[in-house]
């Protein structure tokens, strides 16, 4: 949503509904926002297929969820997590202060464990403090 509000005054909407904007993915915002001014017409045809794949795909994946095996369906409830492992582990491999950031959200998120869902929120505001504490550091001279 905060992307189509940033996006919405890019759009020159005359007449035309602005609720459109509400078609908005995060796909066609960054394609969208390579250009200059974007006329609706224009917005149209770069928004409708990926929303109606977006929607179709949560549908399919709603019904067909439903059909898989439980052991399946509760090994798909770590898939998200293992996307955020998989981008985690490139971003340490290119930045020594994401090392501290991960370590500081893991420590934050078990620490916020008796706060129930809000550990993960302890562990994320953990991990950017940190980085943003390592960011402002002086660089070594070699």
């Amino acid at each position: 949503m905060q992307n189509g509000l940033a996006f919405f005054r890019r759009v020159d909407w005359g007449h035309r509904l602005p609720q459109l904007g509400l078609l908005l993915t995060d796909e066609t915002f960054v394609a969208a926002s390579l250009g200059g001014a974007v006329d609706p017409r224009g917005y149209l045809k770069l928004v409708w297929l990926p929303y109606v794949t977006w929607v179709g795909g949560s549908l399919v994946g709603v019904l067909a969820g439903s059909l898989l095996p439980a052991l399946l369906r509760h090994a798909f409830g770590i898939a998200i997590d293992a996307l955020f492992v998989s981008l985690l582990v490139h971003a340490v491999r290119s930045d020594g202060k994401t090392v501290w950031a991960a370590g500081a959200g893991a420590a934050g998120a078990y620490l916020g464990a008796p706060l129930g869902g809000w550990s993960l929120v302890v562990g994320m505001a953990c991990g950017a403090l940190v980085y943003l504490l390592a960011s402002m550091r002086p660089a070594r001279s070699a």
